[in-house]
């Protein structure tokens, strides 16, 4: 929160009328708006405001002269919070506006990317201002090996989707050049489909996905078990026991790595973990991929809460959570 500031040093019940607005760094809001939202005063020690008369503490006590008083709240849990809490080796949210699609899972995953692709597409998951892209069939993210990516024969693969060209196989996740190799895809009749290469599909929907709508898909596989999930619903498969045992962990996003036979439709936050998911963390994901977040309310106070946003009455100022951030309610 910063302040109209008085000449020289604050004084004891100095009074400063909130002017400015901005979100600092997460869980932090700065709150004003342009407009007076309340008056404050310097105690000697604190801003306080009035007529509350509630001293607003920061982690660090405010120094004279700065003109700062950061209210703390909670931040609301993000999508990408939570597929970051579950460690994936790779985590590809598609929201560049050009070039190669940066790896947020922290293991330096980037893909590499060739052909052609539209980017800035609007994204999949509620209320959240990433974006997605939009592949063409020659669209390609190459993906250098790493030991973070799925080598055995568990793994989870995680995208949301929106179809587009229907009726051809289109791949999404690859690394079906190598002996006992991956890939993830839309077959011709419109099924998904877990491949592993020379041996069949290990796993096949039986429904079929025809629709414009977005989507959000979890494939996986441990041993001989595996199965599909679609907006958090388990899907009925058809199963085949066989092996991923890639010679390379190299994969390629957005199409089949030796061939073009890239999605054709809009893709999304792109996850790959060495791990299955369990049901409980696929309805989590699933349940904050839709969660609706924009005028969700907190009431924000000196605190540093540790998960949910403070809520509830008592001094404070209420803010409300738009678009990524806190935003006082003027």
């Amino acid at each position: 929160m910063t302040f109209a500031q008085l000449p020289g040093s604050p004084r004891t019940r100095d009074s400063y009328d909130i002017t400015d607005s901005k979100t600092a760094t997460p869980g932090v809001i700065e709150v004003g708006g342009g407009s007076l939202l309340c008056t404050v005063y310097w105690n000697g020690q604190y801003w306080i405001d009035s007529p509350a008369n509630y001293p607003y503490v920061p982690s660090s006590p405010i120094q004279p002269n700065t003109g700062l008083l950061q209210y703390t709240v909670a931040q609301l849990p993000s999508y990408s919070q939570v597929v970051l809490s579950d460690t994936p080796g790779g985590y590809w949210r598609c929201g560049e506006a050009s070039g190669n699609l940066a790896d947020s899972s922290g293991n330096a995953n980037t893909a590499t990317m060739t052909g052609t692709t539209t980017y800035a597409v609007a994204g999949s998951v509620v209320d959240d201002v990433n974006t997605a892209v939009t592949p063409t069939i020659n669209s390609k993210g190459a993906v250098a090996a790493n030991a973070s990516l799925p080598s055995g024969d568990t793994f989870t693969i995680e995208f949301a989707f929106k179809r587009g060209t229907l009726g051809t196989s289109q791949y999404v996740v690859t690394n079906i050049n190598t002996p006992n190799g991956l890939a993830i895809a839309f077959a011709a009749n419109n099924t998904l489909v877990g491949i592993i290469q020379a041996a069949g599909s290990f796993v096949t929907t039986v429904g079929t996905f025809t629709d414009n709508n977005w989507h959000l898909a979890q494939v996986w596989k441990s041993g001989a078990a595996s199965g599909i999930y679609i907006d958090g619903v388990a899907q009925s498969v058809t199963q085949l026991v066989l092996t991923h045992a890639p010679s390379t962990t190299a994969m390629t996003i957005l199409n089949l790595n030796s061939a073009n036979l890239g999605f054709l439709g809009s893709l999304d936050e792109i996850a790959v973990y060495t791990t299955v998911l369990s049901a409980t963390r696929v309805a989590a994901h699933y349940s904050q991929w839709i969660a609706k977040k924009n005028g969700s309310m907190a009431y924000a106070t000196d605190g540093t809460p540790a998960s949910n946003p403070v809520t509830g009455s008592g001094a404070g100022v209420t803010v409300t959570y738009t678009q990524g951030k806190w935003a006082a309610v003027l």
